[in-house]
C-alpha cells in the first residue's frame, strides 16, 4: 500500500480545525513534497521527520513522497503536524499498519533523535477534535496533563516516535497522563498589606464586584501598583468555560506551565510601558498570536506608567474594551482572540512625580496638561472609575489599630455581589453589571426612577459625562447596590457612582495652585490635612489638628498634627501692638497655668480628675465635637478612659459617631493629639478644668436634660462639656455664679453698640459677670463695657484659648485674659469652624443665669442661642430696637413669638428678670431661604470642611468633616448639582459666592 491517512488538528487563532494528513509514495526521484498551505516551520518538517524516522531505527523510503494537508485552503502553521506526518509516511510505506491509527488524532513535534517534544495550543486542538467527534488523541508527554482537561476524550502520551511505532505494532504501550497535582492554596499579594488609601481600596472592591475598569492617579509610593496587583486576589475563581478559554490562550502563547490543568485563578498581565503594539494587542508573522491583552482575558490587564506608553498602543485598546475581543488581520488571514479584561491604568500626575504630590510639583501647567493629555479622552471615557490617591503619611503607614481587611474578607463581599448580579441577569446571559448593555438599563424593568437619576441627567446635559459615561455610571450604581445587599440602586448610589466616575484622573487634571520658584511652596501634613497657603516671605506656626495657630512667625514652618491650617496670609493680621500685648498675656499666665492646670486639687493617679482622665477627655474632644450625645453618655457610664479605649477599638454603637471616629483616627492618633494639646496648654498658660475640679461651673450640667429645642427638634450636640480650657487667674465656677450673657449681631449698628456698652457697664458695676462670645459688634461692646467698669467678663470661644478670633480683637482678648477669663471646650490652637460657634452657644446659654439679646437679624446665631436658653427654662431677655432696623427684626420676633421672653431696657430690668422661668413656643421666622438652608446635616458638614482657598479631595473632606468616605462621595455630587461646589482643573473647590 502506498497511501495512508492520519488525523491532526490545525489552529486559527483559538479555534481548531480537524486536518487530514495524507501521504502518497510513488515511483520517481526521491523527494518529499508538502502541500496544503504550510508555513515555514511546517515546510522544515520534511528534514525533521526524515532524521527522526532514521534515528528511530526505521528505514526511510527512497521514493517520491507527497504529503497533503486537508483542507488544502486552510493555512497551516507550527510543528504540531510532525508526528502525524511521520505516522502517515510510515503507514504509506507499509512499515506501520494503518488500522490502529484510524480515528486517532496525533499531535507533537519531532526532534532529530526521534523524541516527541511539546507544542503550543494542545488544549484548543484537543477541544476541536472532541467537537469533531474524535474520542482518542495521542500527544507529547509534556502536554498530556493539559489535554486531559477536555472531557470525553481518551488521552495517551508518547515520548518518542519509537514508542508510537512499537504501540502500533503491538510491541509496547503508550504512556498514561501524569496524575492531577493537588490544588494549591490561593496565595499571592494580600490587601491587608496596603496601609491607608481607603478610597483606593473601596474603588478596587467596586471594580472587582462589577467588572469595571479603573484608573489610579497619584504620586510615586501612593500605592497604585500595590492596589492593582491585589485586584486578582479579591476576584472569584474562574468557572469551567472561562477557565477553558484562559488555559487555551495560555497554551497557544506557550506560557502554560508544564503539567498544568485548568487555570482557575484570574490571570494578571502587567506589560512594561515600553511594550510594542504587537506585544500588547497581538501580532507576529503569518497568523497573529495573542498579546498581553488576550492573555489577561477573564482577568486583569495592568498598565503602569500609562502616559509613557505609546499613543497608538493605548488607542488600540479602545475597540477591544468595548467588544471584549480583538480581531487581527494579516496577509495570510484574520485571527480573533477573546479579550474581556478588567483594565487598570496607573499614572503619576506629572513628569516630575514628586512624592509629596501636587503641593511640591515643579512642573509648569503646560507640562502637566501635555503629560496627562497622553491619556486620550475616548480611552478615559471607557474607564468606569477614576480616583486620585494621596501621598502616604506616617500616621497611616505606622497605624497600630490593627491590620486592614484581608483579601479573603473583601473577596467574600465581592462574591456575594457578583452572585446577586449573575442571578439578576441570568435570563439574558450576562454575569457582571459591566457586561449589561446601556439600552437594557434604560428600559423597564431596570429603568431607575427619574428622581434617582436627576443628578446624573443634569451632568449629562452639562457635558460632565458622555452618553457612554451615563450608562457606565448606572452600571456602577447597580454594583454599589449589590455590595450593600439592596435589590435596586437609589439616589445616593447614583450620586456615589457619579463621584467615582468624575474623578480627576485624566487630561482635565490641572496644575497646582502655586509653582513659582520665588514663593514658599505649600506643604502637606498627614492624611486628611490641608496644605499650607502659599505665601511670600511669611511662614506660619502649625498647631493642633483642625486648627490655625495664633501668631504668624517668620523664617520657619512648624508642623503639628494632621488637619491643621495656618492663618491665611493677608487676612486679619494682628497689629504689632496687639501681638505684643497678647504675647505678654501668654507669658504672664504660663506660671499660673502650671499651678492651676491639669494637676489642680491634687488629682489621684486614676479615676475622675486624674491626669489620665484629663488626657482622655482632651482626646475625646479631639475625636468628636463637644456636646456629642453618644460620647457624653458613654463617659457617664464608664468613664473617660474606658470610653476612649472603646472608641479607638471601634466598639461604638452609634453609626454616625463610628464613621466620624474612624475618619478622625486615620488622620492621627488621639492620644498623641491629647499630648500635644496639653503641652500647648502649658506653654500658653492655659489650665484644663474637668467636672471633678472644685471650680467646675455647676450650671452647665443642666444641658444633660436638654432633649429638644423650642421647635421640638432633637438636640444631638447639646450635652454638657467634657472639659474646659481656661486662660485667666480667676476661679471659673465662682466667676460664673453671678453672670449674665449678652449676645447679638456682629454687624451691630451704633444704636446696638451704645445700648450694649451701657448695659454691660451697669451690670459689671453691680457685681455681675458679663459673658459673651468675643465676636465683632454686640459681643465686643459687651466686653468693653464690663472692662470699662473694672468689672468681670468672660469670653466663651469656639476655638483655642490661645487663638484670638477674630484676630482684630486680639487686644480685647488680652485685656479679658488679664482681668477676666477666656474659656473654650476646644484645645489650644483649635480652629474656629462655623459649626463650632453653634456648639459653643449652648455653653453661653447654660453657664449663665440669664441671656440678653441686643440686635439680632431674622437670621442670627443669637436667636439660636436664645432657643437654647428657652429650652433650659432660663430667663430670656430682649432689648427692642428701631422698627425700621433690620438688625432688630430677630429681637422683635422673639418678643412676639415667645411669651417667656421679656423686654428689657436697662440693667435694672435685667436684674429683675434673672432667675425667672420662661417657656418656649414656636421658633422665630427665618430670613430668606438660601440653598445652604436646604442642605442636610452631612452636606453642611462637608461644605464647612472645604478650605477657604484651594481644592480638596474626598479623603481630606471625610477626615475634616468626620464622615465616612462613601457619604462624602454621595454628598459631593449633590453639592455640585446645587452649585455650591465646583470641579476645577485642580480638584473640587467652593463655588464663588454670588454678589
Amino acid at each position: 500500500m502506498s497511501y495512508a491517512r492520519v488525523l491532526c488538528v490545525g489552529l486559527v487563532g483559538v479555534a481548531g480545525r480537524l486536518v487530514e494528513v495524507e501521504a502518497d509514495l510513488s515511483v520517481g526521484l526521491p523527494a518529499v513534497v508538502l502541500t496544503g498551505l504550510p508555513d515555514t516551520a511546517l515546510h522544515e518538517a520534511r528534514d525533521r521527520v526524515r532524521a527522526a524516522v532514521v534515528n528511530s531505527g526505521r528505514e526511510w523510503p527512497n521514493r517520491r513522497i507527497t504529503v497533503n494537508l486537508l483542507p488544502a485552503a486552510l493555512p497551516k502553521q507550527g510543528s504540531s503536524f510532525d508526528l502525524a506526518i511521520a505516522a502517515a509516511l510510515l503507514a504509506g510505506a507499509g512499515d506501520l499498519p494503518a488500522t490502529p491509527l484510524e480515528g486517532v488524532v496525533l499531535l507533537g513535534e519531532l526532534g532529530l533523535d526521534g523524541a516527541v517534544r511539546p507544542v503550543r495550543g494542545v488544549l484548543p486542538m484537543v477541544a476541536a477534535a472532541a467537537q469533531a467527534g474524535i474520542t482518542r488523541v495521542i500527544v507529547p508527554l509534556a502536554n498530556a496533563r493539559e489535554a486531559t482537561v477536555v472531557p470525553g476524550v481518551t488521552v495517551r502520551a508518547v515520548d518518542s516516535l519509537r514508542r508510537l511505532v512499537d504501540f502500533v505494532h503491538g510491541a509496547g504501550r503508550l504512556l498514561e497522563p501524569p496524575p492531577e497535582s493537588p490544588h494549591a492554596p490561593r496565595s499571592g499579594p494580600d490587601l491587608a498589606d496596603v496601609s491607608g488609601q481607603q478610597l483606593g481600596r473601596y474603588a478596587l472592591e467596586i471594580a472587582a464586584a462589577g467588572g469595571h475598569h479603573l484608573a489610579l492617579l497619584g504620586p510615586p509610593g501612593a500605592g497604585k501598583t500595590m492596589l492593582a496587583e491585589r485586584l486578582p486576589s479579591i476576584l472569584p475563581e474562574l468557572g469551567d468555560e472561562a477557565a477553558l478559554e484562559v488555559t487555551a490562550l495560555q497554551s497557544i502563547a506557550g506560557v502554560l506551565p508544564p503539567d498544568s490543568g485548568l487555570i482557575r485563578r484570574p490571570p494578571f498581565q502587567a506589560p512594561h510601558h515600553s511594550s510594542s503594539l504587537a506585544s500588547l494587542i497581538g501580532g507576529g508573522s503569518g497568523l497573529a498570536r495573542p498579546g498581553a491583552l488576550s492573555l489577561a482575558h477573564q482577568g486583569v490587564l495592568f498598565l503602569d506608567e500609562a502616559p509613557e506608553i505609546g499613543r497608538a498602543t493605548l488607542q488600540a485598546l479602545r475597540q477591544p474594551l468595548e467588544n471584549g475581543r480583538v480581531v487581527l488581520g494579516r496577509a495570510r488571514g484574520t485571527t480573533e482572540y477573546p479579550a474581556r479584561v478588567q483594565l487598570v491604568l496607573a499614572a503619576n500626575p506629572c513628569p516630575c512625580a514628586s512624592t509629596a504630590g501636587d503641593t511640591s510639583c515643579t512642573c509648569s501647567p503646560l507640562v502637566r496638561r501635555r503629560y496627562l493629555g497622553r491619556l486620550s479622552g475616548p480611552l478615559l471615557d471607557r474607564i468606569d472609575i477614576r480616583i486620585d490617591l494621596l501621598p502616604m503619611r506616617a500616621a497611616q503607614l505606622m497605624a497600630t489599630a490593627g491590620p486592614a481587611e484581608s483579601s479573603a474578607v473583601v473577596a467574600a463581599r465581592v462574591a456575594r455581589a457578583r452572585t446577586a448580579a449573575a442571578q439578576r441577569w441570568a435570563a439574558d446571559g450576562w454575569r457582571l453589571n459591566a457586561e449589561v448593555p446601556g439600552p437594557q438599563l434604560r428600559r423597564p424593568p431596570w429603568l431607575l426612577p427619574g428622581q434617582d437619576t436627576a443628578v446624573l441627567r443634569e451632568a449629562l446635559d452639562r457635558g460632565r459625562v458622555s452618553a457612554r459615561g451615563f450608562d457606565r455610571v448606572i452600571r456602577l450604581a447597580w454594583t454599589i447596590a449589590d455590595l450593600d445587599g439592596r435589590e435596586r440602586p437609589g439616589r445616593e448610589d447614583v450620586a456615589e457612582a457619579l463621584q467615582l466616575r468624575t474623578g480627576r484622573a485624566g487630561p482635565t487634571a490641572g496644575p497646582p495652585r502655586t509653582t513659582s520658584a520665588h514663593r514658599c511652596r505649600p506643604r502637606r501634613g498627614p492624611a486628611g490635612s490641608r496644605p499650607l497657603t502659599p505665601t511670600r516671605h511669611r511662614h506660619h506656626h502649625r498647631g493642633l489638628a483642625g486648627s490655625r495657630q495664633l501668631t504668624p512667625t517668620r523664617h520657619h514652618h512648624h508642623r503639628g498634627l494632621a488637619g491643621s491650617r495656618p492663618l491665611a496670609p493677608g487676612r486679619h493680621r494682628v497689629r504689632r501692638g496687639q501681638r505684643a500685648c497678647w504675647q505678654r498675656v501668654r507669658v504672664r499666665f504660663r506660671f499660673s497655668g502650671q499651678l492651676r492646670g491639669r494637676r489642680i486639687g491634687g488629682a489621684a493617679m486614676n479615676g475622675p480628675g486624674s491626669d489620665a482622665d484629663r488626657a482622655a477627655r482632651v482626646a475625646l474632644t479631639w475625636l468628636a465635637e463637644p456636646g456629642n450625645r453618644a460620647v457624653w453618655t458613654m463617659v457617664q457610664r464608664g468613664g473617660a478612659e474606658a470610653t476612649l479605649d472603646r472608641l479607638i477599638a471601634g466598639d461604638i454603637p452609634d453609626g454616625p459617631l463610628r464613621s466620624a471616629v474612624a475618619a478622625r483616627s486615620r488622620a492621627d492618633d488621639p492620644r498623641r493629639a491629647a499630648e500635644i494639646a496639653l503641652r500647648l496648654g502649658d506653654e500658653v498658660g492655659a489650665r484644663l478644668i474637668v467636672p471633678a475640679d472644685p471650680e467646675w461651673p455647676a450650671r452647665v450640667s443642666a444641658l444633660a436634660t436638654l432633649e429638644t429645642d423650642i421647635a421640638g427638634r432633637v438636640n444631638q450636640d447639646t450635652r454638657p462639656p467634657l472639659c474646659f480650657w481656661v486662660l485667666g487667674s480667676l476661679p471659673l465656677g465662682a466667676t460664673l455664679d453671678r453672670s449674665v450673657a449678652i449676645v447679638g449681631a456682629r454687624a451691630a449698628t451704633g444704636y446696638g453698640v451704645h445700648v450694649t456698652s451701657t448695659l454691660a457697664y451697669d451690670l459689671a458695676e453691680r457685681g455681675w459677670t458679663v459673658v459673651s462670645g468675643g465676636a465683632f459688634g454686640i459681643d465686643a461692646a459687651a466686653h468693653h463695657g464690663a472692662l470699662a467698669a473694672d468689672g468681670l467678663t468672660v469670653s466663651v470661644l469656639a476655638c483655642g484659648v490661645d487663638r484670638p478670633y477674630p484676630v482684630s480683637n486680639a487686644a480685647l482678648f488680652a485685656r479679658i485674659a488679664e482681668r477676666g477669663l477666656l474659656i473654650s471646650e476646644w484645645p489650644p490652637a483649635a480652629e474656629p469652624f462655623r459649626h463650632r460657634f453653634l456648639i459653643r452657644n449652648r455653653v453661653i446659654a447654660a453657664a449663665t443665669a440669664g441671656t440678653v439679646v441686643v440686635e439680632a437679624a431674622a437670621r442670627s446665631g443669637a436667636t439660636q442661642t436664645m432657643s437654647r436658653v428657652l429650652a433650659l427654662n432660663r430667663p430670656a431677655m430682649v432689648v427692642p430696637g428701631p422698627v425700621t432696623s433690620a438688625m432688630s427684626v430677630g429681637c422683635h420676633e422673639l418678643l412676639r413669638a415667645h411669651p417667656a421672653t421679656r423686654l428689657v431696657c436697662s440693667a435694672h430690668d435685667v436684674l429683675q428678670e434673672v432667675g425667672r422661668i420662661g417657656e418656649y413656643l414656636e421658633p422665630p421666622p427665618r430670613g430668606q431661604e438660601r440653598v445652604r438652608d436646604r442642605l442636610d446635616e452631612e452636606s453642611a458638614l462637608i461644605l464647612e470642611a472645604f478650605p477657604r482657598r484651594g481644592p480638596a479631595t474626598p479623603e481630606e473632606l471625610a477626615a475634616t468633616a468626620r464622615l465616612d468616605l462613601r457619604t462624602v462621595l454621595r454628598r459631593l455630587t449633590l453639592l455640585e448639582a446645587t452649585g455650591l461646589v465646583i470641579r476645577t482643573e485642580s480638584g473640587i473647590t467652593l463655588a464663588p459666592r454670588k454678589p
